[in-house]
Protein backbone atom coordinates (compact mmCIF):
# COMPACT_ATOMS: atom_id res chain seq x y z
CA UNK A 1 0.00 0.00 0.00
CA UNK A 2 0.87 3.02 -0.89
CA UNK A 3 1.12 6.04 1.87
CA UNK A 4 2.29 9.60 1.37
CA UNK A 5 3.00 12.01 4.26
CA UNK A 6 2.71 15.63 3.97
CA UNK A 7 4.73 17.20 6.78
CA UNK A 8 8.19 16.34 8.26
CA UNK A 9 7.78 17.48 11.68
CA UNK A 10 7.93 15.03 14.44
CA UNK A 11 4.32 13.62 13.82
CA UNK A 12 4.70 13.18 10.23
CA UNK A 13 8.37 11.66 10.86
CA UNK A 14 7.27 9.13 13.78
CA UNK A 15 3.85 8.52 11.16
CA UNK A 16 6.65 7.40 8.39
CA UNK A 17 9.06 5.21 10.62
CA UNK A 18 6.20 3.15 11.68
CA UNK A 19 4.56 2.75 8.92
CA UNK A 20 7.74 1.79 6.38
CA UNK A 21 8.38 -0.52 9.82
CA UNK A 22 5.00 -2.66 8.65
CA UNK A 23 6.28 -2.54 4.78
CA UNK A 24 4.12 0.16 3.95
CA UNK A 25 5.86 2.29 0.62
CA UNK A 26 6.38 5.49 2.31
CA UNK A 27 6.64 9.31 0.98
CA UNK A 28 7.44 12.14 2.53
CA UNK A 29 6.91 15.63 1.32
CA UNK A 30 8.96 17.59 3.40
CA UNK A 31 7.92 21.81 2.82
CA UNK A 32 11.34 22.63 4.24
CA UNK A 33 11.63 25.77 6.75
CA UNK A 34 11.66 26.62 10.16
CA UNK A 35 9.17 24.53 11.93
CA UNK A 36 8.15 23.60 15.36
CA UNK A 37 10.46 20.36 15.40
CA UNK A 38 13.32 22.34 14.61
CA UNK A 39 13.60 24.30 17.72
CA UNK A 40 12.27 21.68 20.10
CA UNK A 41 13.74 21.25 23.00
CA UNK A 42 13.39 17.62 23.10
CA UNK A 43 11.83 16.73 26.51
CA UNK A 44 9.49 13.65 26.76
CA UNK A 45 7.09 14.92 29.04
CA UNK A 46 5.28 12.35 31.24
CA UNK A 47 3.98 15.50 33.47
CA UNK A 48 0.14 14.90 32.10
CA UNK A 49 -2.79 13.50 33.26
CA UNK A 50 -4.30 10.08 31.04
CA UNK A 51 -5.19 9.65 28.80
CA UNK A 52 -2.00 11.62 27.55
CA UNK A 53 0.35 10.52 30.27
CA UNK A 54 -0.53 6.73 28.85
CA UNK A 55 0.60 8.06 25.55
CA UNK A 56 3.47 9.53 26.58
CA UNK A 57 4.99 6.79 28.79
CA UNK A 58 4.62 4.81 25.52
CA UNK A 59 6.44 7.22 23.99
CA UNK A 60 9.26 7.15 25.94
CA UNK A 61 9.66 3.54 25.59
CA UNK A 62 9.39 3.66 21.77
CA UNK A 63 12.36 6.37 21.76
CA UNK A 64 14.37 3.81 23.92
CA UNK A 65 13.61 1.02 21.53
CA UNK A 66 13.13 1.93 18.61
CA UNK A 67 16.10 5.32 18.14
CA UNK A 68 18.07 4.88 21.37
CA UNK A 69 20.67 6.49 19.13
CA UNK A 70 18.95 9.63 19.24
CA UNK A 71 17.64 10.00 22.76
CA UNK A 72 19.65 10.55 25.86
CA UNK A 73 18.05 9.39 29.22
CA UNK A 74 17.97 12.37 31.30
CA UNK A 75 16.41 13.47 34.78
CA UNK A 76 13.28 16.04 34.79
CA UNK A 77 13.63 18.46 37.63
CA UNK A 78 9.31 19.33 37.99
CA UNK A 79 8.81 22.37 39.87
CA UNK A 80 5.21 22.19 41.16
CA UNK A 81 2.92 24.53 43.22
CA UNK A 82 1.95 22.59 46.62
CA UNK A 83 -1.57 22.94 46.84
CA UNK A 84 -2.16 22.67 42.65
CA UNK A 85 -4.70 20.22 42.54
CA UNK A 86 -3.78 19.34 39.18
CA UNK A 87 0.03 18.60 39.46
CA UNK A 88 -1.38 16.06 42.70
CA UNK A 89 -3.36 14.21 39.71
CA UNK A 90 -0.05 14.29 37.84
CA UNK A 91 1.62 12.96 40.30
CA UNK A 92 -0.59 9.87 41.58
CA UNK A 93 -1.11 9.06 38.23
CA UNK A 94 2.52 8.17 37.50
CA UNK A 95 2.35 7.01 41.02
CA UNK A 96 -0.13 4.45 39.87
CA UNK A 97 1.79 2.85 36.61
CA UNK A 98 5.12 2.34 38.76
CA UNK A 99 6.49 5.69 37.68
CA UNK A 100 9.69 6.75 39.90
CA UNK A 101 8.88 10.16 41.26
CA UNK A 102 11.61 11.77 43.49
CA UNK A 103 10.45 14.32 46.13
CA UNK A 104 13.84 16.39 45.81
CA UNK A 105 11.93 19.13 48.52
CA UNK A 106 9.12 20.86 50.08
CA UNK A 107 11.49 23.21 51.48
CA UNK A 108 12.52 26.48 50.22
CA UNK A 109 16.48 27.59 49.60
CA UNK A 110 19.50 26.65 46.90
CA UNK A 111 19.61 23.20 46.19
CA UNK A 112 22.69 21.21 43.63
CA UNK A 113 21.36 19.01 41.27
CA UNK A 114 23.18 16.39 40.10
CA UNK A 115 23.18 18.10 36.31
CA UNK A 116 25.67 20.67 37.27
CA UNK A 117 23.47 23.51 38.09
CA UNK A 118 21.57 24.73 41.10
CA UNK A 119 17.81 24.91 41.53
CA UNK A 120 15.87 27.96 43.91
CA UNK A 121 13.11 26.91 45.62
CA UNK A 122 10.63 29.30 46.80
CA UNK A 123 7.79 29.30 49.79
CA UNK A 124 5.34 26.69 48.80
CA UNK A 125 6.83 25.05 45.87
CA UNK A 126 7.89 21.46 45.42
CA UNK A 127 11.00 20.20 43.63
CA UNK A 128 10.59 16.44 42.25
CA UNK A 129 12.63 14.67 39.81
CA UNK A 130 11.10 12.52 37.09
CA UNK A 131 13.16 9.70 34.68
CA UNK A 132 12.63 10.35 31.30
CA UNK A 133 14.23 11.46 27.75
CA UNK A 134 15.67 14.30 25.73
CA UNK A 135 15.29 13.67 22.11
CA UNK A 136 17.56 14.98 19.21
CA UNK A 137 14.39 15.72 16.73
CA UNK A 138 17.36 16.69 14.14
CA UNK A 139 18.95 13.54 14.24
CA UNK A 140 15.69 11.50 14.44
CA UNK A 141 15.08 13.19 10.93
CA UNK A 142 17.92 11.89 9.17
CA UNK A 143 17.04 8.54 10.38
CA UNK A 144 13.31 8.10 9.08
CA UNK A 145 14.53 10.02 5.66
CA UNK A 146 17.69 7.11 5.42
CA UNK A 147 14.89 4.40 6.48
CA UNK A 148 11.81 5.80 3.65
CA UNK A 149 14.18 6.80 1.22
CA UNK A 150 11.73 8.60 -0.86
CA UNK A 151 11.25 12.21 0.07
CA UNK A 152 9.98 15.18 -2.44
CA UNK A 153 10.66 18.49 -0.99
CA UNK A 154 8.12 20.83 -2.13
CA UNK A 155 4.99 22.47 -0.85
CA UNK A 156 1.51 20.43 -1.27
CA UNK A 157 -1.85 20.97 -2.00
CA UNK A 158 -4.25 17.91 -1.12
CA UNK A 159 -6.92 16.54 -2.63
CA UNK A 160 -9.21 13.46 -1.91
CA UNK A 161 -7.44 11.10 -3.69
CA UNK A 162 -4.54 12.89 -4.70
CA UNK A 163 -1.68 15.15 -3.49
CA UNK A 164 -0.47 17.63 -5.78
CA UNK A 165 3.71 19.16 -5.68
CA UNK A 166 4.79 21.13 -8.09
CA UNK A 167 4.07 19.78 -11.19
CA UNK A 168 3.77 16.09 -9.54
CA UNK A 169 0.38 14.54 -8.92
CA UNK A 170 0.44 11.49 -6.53
CA UNK A 171 -2.28 9.20 -6.24
CA UNK A 172 -1.28 7.17 -3.02
CA UNK A 173 -3.75 4.65 -1.12
CA UNK A 174 -3.64 6.40 1.83
CA UNK A 175 -2.43 10.50 2.62
CA UNK A 176 -1.07 11.73 6.06
CA UNK A 177 -1.51 15.42 6.50
CA UNK A 178 0.87 16.32 9.00
CA UNK A 179 1.21 20.11 8.37
CA UNK A 180 0.60 21.19 11.70
CA UNK A 181 -0.19 24.83 11.07
CA UNK A 182 0.32 24.76 7.61
CA UNK A 183 -3.14 22.55 7.21
CA UNK A 184 -5.44 24.79 6.16
CA UNK A 185 -2.91 25.91 3.37
CA UNK A 186 -2.25 22.20 2.40
CA UNK A 187 -6.45 21.38 1.79
CA UNK A 188 -7.71 24.06 1.02
CA UNK A 189 -10.09 24.92 3.66
CA UNK A 190 -9.91 26.13 7.50
CA UNK A 191 -10.06 23.56 10.37
CA UNK A 192 -12.26 25.47 12.91
CA UNK A 193 -10.59 23.27 15.99
CA UNK A 194 -6.97 24.39 15.15
CA UNK A 195 -5.29 27.41 16.14
CA UNK A 196 -1.89 28.75 15.19
CA UNK A 197 0.83 29.91 17.44
CA UNK A 198 4.19 31.18 17.80
CA UNK A 199 6.62 28.80 19.17
CA UNK A 200 9.65 31.20 20.50
CA UNK A 201 13.14 29.53 22.05
CA UNK A 202 16.46 30.93 23.52
CA UNK A 203 19.17 28.94 22.86
CA UNK A 204 22.00 30.17 25.90
CA UNK A 205 25.68 29.42 26.54
CA UNK A 206 26.23 27.73 30.03
CA UNK A 207 29.82 28.27 29.96
CA UNK A 208 30.74 24.77 31.37
CA UNK A 209 29.63 21.76 30.26
CA UNK A 210 26.11 20.27 31.82
CA UNK A 211 24.64 16.62 32.34
CA UNK A 212 21.36 16.08 30.22
CA UNK A 213 19.03 16.91 31.80
CA UNK A 214 15.62 19.38 31.59
CA UNK A 215 13.14 21.28 34.23
CA UNK A 216 9.68 21.70 33.71
CA UNK A 217 8.27 24.66 35.79
CA UNK A 218 4.51 24.68 36.49
CA UNK A 219 5.34 27.70 39.25
CA UNK A 220 7.30 30.00 36.97
CA UNK A 221 5.97 28.67 33.73
CA UNK A 222 8.22 27.78 31.33
CA UNK A 223 11.12 24.83 30.32
CA UNK A 224 14.46 24.14 29.75
CA UNK A 225 16.67 21.55 28.29
CA UNK A 226 20.00 21.11 28.79
CA UNK A 227 22.38 19.83 26.47
CA UNK A 228 26.30 19.82 27.09
CA UNK A 229 27.16 23.58 26.55
CA UNK A 230 23.77 24.31 25.36
CA UNK A 231 20.65 25.55 26.93
CA UNK A 232 17.62 26.37 25.63
CA UNK A 233 14.63 27.71 27.60
CA UNK A 234 10.88 28.79 26.51
CA UNK A 235 7.21 27.87 27.02
CA UNK A 236 5.95 25.91 24.42
CA UNK A 237 3.04 27.48 22.72
CA UNK A 238 3.28 31.13 23.35
CA UNK A 239 1.38 33.57 22.10
CA UNK A 240 -1.86 33.27 19.07
CA UNK A 241 -1.04 34.62 15.47
CA UNK A 242 -3.05 35.40 12.98
CA UNK A 243 -1.36 33.00 10.22
CA UNK A 244 1.97 31.20 9.96
CA UNK A 245 4.16 33.43 9.07
CA UNK A 246 3.35 35.81 11.62
CA UNK A 247 5.55 33.88 13.89
CA UNK A 248 8.60 33.49 12.13
CA UNK A 249 9.40 37.04 14.10
CA UNK A 250 10.68 36.36 17.80
CA UNK A 251 8.83 38.49 20.28
CA UNK A 252 11.09 40.63 22.30
CA UNK A 253 9.39 40.84 25.51
CA UNK A 254 8.65 36.63 25.50
CA UNK A 255 11.85 35.81 25.30
CA UNK A 256 12.97 38.22 27.97
CA UNK A 257 10.07 36.54 30.05
CA UNK A 258 11.74 33.56 29.92
CA UNK A 259 15.28 34.16 30.76
CA UNK A 260 14.52 36.08 33.51
CA UNK A 261 12.22 33.22 34.69
CA UNK A 262 15.62 30.85 34.23
CA UNK A 263 17.18 33.26 36.21
CA UNK A 264 15.12 33.05 39.22
CA UNK A 265 15.13 28.81 38.91
CA UNK A 266 18.84 28.72 38.16
CA UNK A 267 20.42 31.86 39.46
CA UNK A 268 23.82 31.09 37.80
CA UNK A 269 22.17 31.32 34.21
CA UNK A 270 22.08 35.07 34.29
CA UNK A 271 25.64 35.01 33.61
CA UNK A 272 24.89 32.69 30.46
CA UNK A 273 25.46 34.08 27.04
CA UNK A 274 22.14 34.51 24.87
CA UNK A 275 23.03 32.54 21.91
CA UNK A 276 20.85 32.94 19.40
CA UNK A 277 16.90 33.25 19.42
CA UNK A 278 14.35 31.34 16.97
CA UNK A 279 10.77 31.42 16.61
CA UNK A 280 8.44 29.01 14.08
CA UNK A 281 4.68 28.79 13.91
CA UNK A 282 3.19 26.26 15.68
CA UNK A 283 -0.92 24.72 15.72
CA UNK A 284 -2.68 22.91 18.62
CA UNK A 285 -6.51 22.38 18.85
CA UNK A 286 -8.92 24.64 20.91
CA UNK A 287 -9.09 21.59 23.26
CA UNK A 288 -5.33 21.21 23.74
CA UNK A 289 -5.51 17.53 21.95
CA UNK A 290 -4.32 16.02 18.82
CA UNK A 291 -6.01 15.38 15.76
CA UNK A 292 -6.12 11.82 14.68
CA UNK A 293 -8.05 10.43 12.25
CA UNK A 294 -9.61 10.41 8.63
CA UNK A 295 -11.10 14.16 7.27
CA UNK A 296 -14.95 14.19 7.24
CA UNK A 297 -16.15 13.61 3.91
CA UNK A 298 -12.73 11.53 2.61
CA UNK A 299 -11.49 8.64 4.38
CA UNK A 300 -8.71 8.05 2.54
CA UNK A 301 -7.02 11.35 3.85
CA UNK A 302 -6.00 11.11 7.10
CA UNK A 303 -4.98 14.10 9.60
CA UNK A 304 -2.76 13.94 11.89
CA UNK A 305 -2.07 17.03 13.51
CA UNK A 306 -2.25 19.91 16.19
CA UNK A 307 0.41 18.28 17.99
CA UNK A 308 2.47 21.17 18.85
CA UNK A 309 3.65 21.75 22.44
CA UNK A 310 3.05 17.88 23.05
CA UNK A 311 4.19 16.38 19.52
CA UNK A 312 7.69 15.00 20.72
CA UNK A 313 5.95 13.79 24.27
CA UNK A 314 3.01 11.94 22.06
CA UNK A 315 3.82 11.50 18.33
CA UNK A 316 5.49 8.15 18.71
CA UNK A 317 2.74 6.67 20.69
CA UNK A 318 -0.25 7.74 18.53
CA UNK A 319 1.75 7.20 15.37
CA UNK A 320 2.25 3.55 15.89
CA UNK A 321 -1.56 3.44 17.17
CA UNK A 322 -2.39 4.94 13.87
CA UNK A 323 -0.33 2.43 11.84
CA UNK A 324 -2.08 -0.37 14.01
CA UNK A 325 -5.30 1.67 13.14
CA UNK A 326 -4.49 1.47 9.17
CA UNK A 327 -3.89 -2.05 9.45
CA UNK A 328 -7.21 -2.42 10.79
CA UNK A 329 -5.95 -3.96 14.17
CA UNK A 330 -7.86 -0.97 16.82
CA UNK A 331 -9.63 2.03 17.01
CA UNK A 332 -7.68 5.14 17.33
CA UNK A 333 -8.56 6.73 21.22
CA UNK A 334 -11.71 9.10 21.19
CA UNK A 335 -9.93 11.52 23.18
CA UNK A 336 -7.48 12.39 20.11
CA UNK A 337 -9.99 11.43 17.05
CA UNK A 338 -10.47 13.68 14.50
CA UNK A 339 -14.28 12.94 14.47
CA UNK A 340 -14.46 14.23 18.16
CA UNK A 341 -16.79 17.34 19.06
CA UNK A 342 -13.63 19.95 20.14
CA UNK A 343 -14.80 22.39 22.31
CA UNK A 344 -12.76 25.40 22.83
CA UNK A 345 -12.00 25.77 26.50
CA UNK A 346 -10.84 29.15 25.93
CA UNK A 347 -7.04 28.36 27.20
CA UNK A 348 -3.60 28.25 25.66
CA UNK A 349 -2.59 24.66 25.27
CA UNK A 350 0.46 24.89 27.71
CA UNK A 351 3.73 22.74 28.02
CA UNK A 352 3.49 21.25 30.41
CA UNK A 353 -0.56 19.80 30.06
CA UNK A 354 -2.24 21.25 32.81
CA UNK A 355 -5.88 20.31 32.06
CA UNK A 356 -6.30 17.12 34.27
CA UNK A 357 -9.24 15.20 36.20
CA UNK A 358 -9.26 12.95 38.57
CA UNK A 359 -6.49 9.91 38.64
CA UNK A 360 -6.93 7.21 36.74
Amino acid sequence: MKVAIVGSGIAGLMAAWFLARKGYDVTIIDGGGLDATSISAGIVSPLMPPPFLDAALKSKRLYLSEFSESVKEAPIYWVRNANDKCSRVVLESLERRGEKVLTFTEEPGLFETVSGFQIKIYREEVLNVVDSVLVDTGSIKNMVFREVGDVIAGIARVKCGSVVVGSKVLRPDVIIVASGPWLPEVLGFEIEALEVYSCETAFLDPRKPLKHSAIIDDSLDFYAAFWGQDAQVGDGLFRKVGKPLDAYSPDPQSISLFIDALARRVPESSYWRLKKVLSAPCAACKDTAPLVGPLKGCRNVILFAGFDGIGVTLAPALAESLARYLEGESAIDAAFSSQRSVKDLGVKPPEPFRLCGEPR
